[in-house]
């Protein structure tokens, strides 16, 4: 891993992807889909109760398609 800061958004976008590609059968795509959907709808690095709960939404989402 490189040295520079990610944002709460790439930083969930690239746990995601990890999850997604090191992680056998279906655990990895479910588990990195919600990851991934998480950091689709995180704007910026500080985030309310509210944005926690439409992030995991979203994330879920990401893993019933």
């Amino acid at each position: 891993l490189s040295e520079e800061k990610l944002t709460l958004p790439e930083t969930l976008h690239q746990f995601g992807m990890a999850l997604v590609m090191n992680i056998g059968g279906a655990s990895g795509p479910l588990y990195g889909s919600l990851f991934i959907g998480m950091g689709k709808v995180t704007v910026t690095d500080s985030i309310r109760l509210s944005d926690l709960a439409n992030m995991m939404l979203h994330g879920v989402n990401e893993v019933k398609k």
